[in-house]
């Protein structure tokens, strides 16, 4: 394999591997910040993150259930 094409893989590897790890990173962080899960009928689901204005009274009710439920 000439030193361009070994250089050019390197490259795309690295790009594939930076971009996997953000992805990963973003992932692991959003699962951890509250929101709400609003399951309908249809079986379809909207997901409202804790700084939207229909979800800040629901997020503040979770919190406080299971903080309860984390006592008992």
């Amino acid at each position: 394999m000439s030193r361009r094409k070994k250089s050019v893989a390197a490259a795309l590897l690295l790009t594939t591997a930076s971009a996997t790890a953000a992805w990963l990173i973003k992932r692991r962080s959003d699962a951890r910040r509250p929101h709400v899960g609003l399951y309908f009928e249809d079986g379809s689901m909207v997901s409202l993150p804790e700084s939207s204005p229909q979800a800040g009274q629901l997020v503040e009710l979770g919190i406080e259930a299971v903080a309860l439920v984390r006592t008992v």
